[in-house]
C-alpha cells in the first residue's frame, strides 16, 4: 500500500501545468492563411496572429480589455497566465479579478529612457485591479487613463501589485485601501 501511494505522489509531483497566454488587440482582425486553415479548420473558429502565436477570437483573443475582463473566468484565466495587450489606444475600462495575472503592454520590461519601441499600448481608461499578485507592465497611461486598486480591506488586502515599466502622462496610480 505504501508503494502505491508513493507512485501516485510521484506521478502528481511530475505533472506540470503550463500557463496560458491571452491577447487583447483593439485592431484585431481575423488572419486567414492556408497554414491557419489547415491547423484549425475542424473547430470552425476565427483566429488572429500575434508575435508568432495564433489566438482564437472570443476564447484567447479579445478586441478590448473590457471584453477580456467580461470573459476572464470563462476563458480559464488563472494565476500565472499572461495577457498580452497589443499596440493601440484602449478607451474602455476594465476590472481584473484573476489573482496572479501578468498584463503586458507592447513595451513590457523596457525602460522609458532608452529602449522603448515607437509603438505603444496606450491606456486612456481606468484599469481596476481587484486581485492580488497582479503585474501591469509596459503601458503608456494618458488622458483619463488610471490604474486603480481600491477593493482591499483590512481583513483581505490586495497584495503584491506590481506596476512596472509604465509611463504616466497626466494620469495616476490610485491606491485606496
Amino acid at each position: 500500500m505504501k508503494r502505491l501511494i508513493f507512485i501516485i505522489i510521484l506521478a502528481l509531483s511530475t505533472t506540470t501545468i503550463s500557463a496560458k497566454t491571452f491577447l487583447v488587440d483593439c485592431n484585431l482582425s481575423p488572419t486567414v492563411s492556408d497554414e491557419l486553415l489547415a491547423q484549425h479548420n475542424e473547430d470552425g473558429g476565427t483566429y488572429a496572429l500575434y508575435k508568432g502565436k495564433y489566438y482564437r477570437i472570443g476564447v484567447t483573443g479579445f478586441r478590448s480589455l473590457k471584453e477580456f475582463a467580461s470573459n476572464q473566468t470563462t476563458c480559464g484565466a488563472t494565476a500565472g497566465d499572461t495577457l498580452f495587450v497589443a499596440p493601440g489606444v484602449y478607451t474602455e475600462g476594465a476590472t481584473i479579478k484573476v489573482a496572479g495575472l501578468k498584463i503586458f503592454g507592447h513595451n513590457a520590461n523596457r525602460d522609458w529612457t532608452s529602449t522603448r519601441d515607437a509603438l505603444e499600448t496606450e491606456l486612456q481608461a481606468v484599469l481596476y485591479i481587484e486581485a492580488s499578485n497582479i503585474t501591469v507592465n509596459g503601458f503608456k497611461v494618458t488622458k483619463n487613463g488610471r490604474i486603480v486598486s481600491e477593493t482591499g480591506t483590512n481583513s483581505t488586502p490586495i497584495k503584491n501589485l506590481r506596476i512596472i515599466y509604465n509611463k504616466f502622462e497626466n494620469s495616476t496610480v490610485k491606491r485606496d485601501w
